[in-house]
């Protein structure tokens, strides 16, 4: 790398409403999971799509917002997505974040508060992004979600829904049952499609 940088902070904070940064987002129609993370220091909203990376975390110290980016990635995903295109998965062990989630239909399950039930429901999540790529396999140059979507459009196939899996306190999971970590390991290594 040949060039360093230091970010020095703003004198006066600015606030960074979620409509204006939801509202910068490009067209649902070509990126479903695009989310957006706020503000660069010229002012242009900075995004990216979920499925371009295989995990998000979200790290910082109590009161720095990682509750509310969290939020604001599952409103985004929830706001531009329709229940047959999108499906989430949400494990929170402390019962306290994602419970507000409870009534919306886009849940593959019921939100996950029992750290035994997230590991259960994380090694089905491995099992199903296996058999999918089994599919995949089966549909000659069909490499992610999109392309069988659109092989399964024009073969009047029944379409797959991305998946999301949003894990509030990880580490609590991991505190609380062991063994977590084999399947999570398993997602993150090959869940990009």
């Amino acid at each position: 790398m040949r060039y360093s940088s230091l970010e020095v902070p703003n004198a006066v904070i600015t606030p960074v409403s979620f409509k204006e940064v939801y509202e910068a987002l490009p067209d649902v129609k070509t990126k479903p999971l695009a989310v957006a993370f706020g503000k660069n220091i010229e002012g242009k909203v900075l995004w990216a799509e979920l499925n371009e990376f295989p995990h998000l975390l979200v790290a910082g110290t109590t009161g720095s917002g990682k509750s509310v980016f969290t939020h604001q990635i599952i409103s985004t995903l929830i706001m531009r997505n329709s229940p047959e295109n999108l499906k989430l998965v949400l494990i929170d062990p402390k019962k306290v974040e994602l419970t507000t989630y409870k009534e919306i239909p886009h849940l593959m399950c019921p939100v996950i508060s029992k750290p035994k039930d997230g590991k259960t429901a994380l090694v089905r999540l491995a099992k199903l992004m296996d058999e999918r790529y089994e599919l995949f396999e089966s549909v000659d140059g069909i490499r992610s979600i999109k392309d069988y979507n659109e092989y399964a459009e024009e073969n009047k196939l029944e379409k797959l829904p991305y998946i999301v899996c949003v894990i509030d306190e990880y580490a609590d999971l991991v505190d609380n049952c062991k063994d977590v970590s084999q399947p999570v390991v398993s997602l993150v290594q090959k869940a990009r499609t």
